[in-house]
């Protein structure tokens, strides 16, 4: 059972068995399906290519003959390994989103709580910012950093990395912090230092420790 017309069938028999949307595979199928259907349409383009993982819809071009085809909706890979066109996940979900007049369907199934994720922040909301990912992701105003930032509009349009607090999968909602991250990173570099400082110890070379240089002495009291 293969084939456009065996897909659009196949799509019908679904619809009227109560699907109220049909994911579909490659452009003929898509086109195919999107003529025998009136439910909304999800194509996605797999492809092999040499060389790298990704094959759901791994390229901005297998983005745009699915639109072509009928889609209302393009699903593809938004995880961080390797394009072909040499573009991040994020960077190829946010040219599709700027170049094609569909929703993206963004494929993040990697990303998981505790992963390290990077994106934009695009704008301010209530309580906070919402962060582009390849999907929009919310960054609590009491996450953006380890001290209190202040006016934290400053970090609208940069780029910022996180580390994902919560996924809500029933919600559609992730929560992700930049605090978080900073700490950790700052505890692991501590824990780094301390350790190097110990392995010197033990070996009897405790002069070699690096001491910061004093740039300035400042006279806090009477003189003796």
């Amino acid at each position: 059972m293969w084939g456009p017309t065996v897909m659009a069938m196949l799509a019908k028999a679904a619809v009227l068995g109560g699907a109220c949307g049909i994911r579909v595979n490659g452009p003929a199928d898509t086109k195919a399906v999107r003529d025998a259907v009136e439910v909304p349409v999800i194509g996605i383009h797999k492809l092999d290519i040499d060389g790298y993982a990704v094959r759901i819809t791994p390229t901005i071009e297998s983005a745009r003959e699915i639109v072509a085809s009928g889609a209302d909706i393009v699903a593809l890979d938004a995880t961080d390994r390797p394009h072909p066109e040499g573009l991040s996940g994020v960077e190829i979900v946010r040219l599709a989103k700027r170049e094609l007049s569909v929703p993206i369907m963004a494929d993040v199934s990697t990303c998981k709580e505790g992963d390290v994720v990077k994106g934009r922040v695009i704008r301010r909301i209530k309580g906070g910012f919402l962060v582009d990912i390849g999907v929009p992701v919310f960054l609590p105003a009491s996450q953006v950093d380890i001290r209190k930032p202040g006016d934290i509009s400053r970090f609208i349009g940069q780029e910022v990395r996180c580390k994902i607090l919560k996924i809500d999968v029933e919600g559609r909602n992730i929560v992700v912090s930049r605090r978080k991250l900073i700490e950790e990173e700052r505890r692991s570099s501590k824990e780094k230092i301390l350790a190097e400082i110990d392995e010197l110890k033990r070996q009897g070379r405790s002069h070699e420790l690096a001491l910061p240089a004093i740039d300035m002495i400042a006279n806090m009291g009477e003189p003796l």
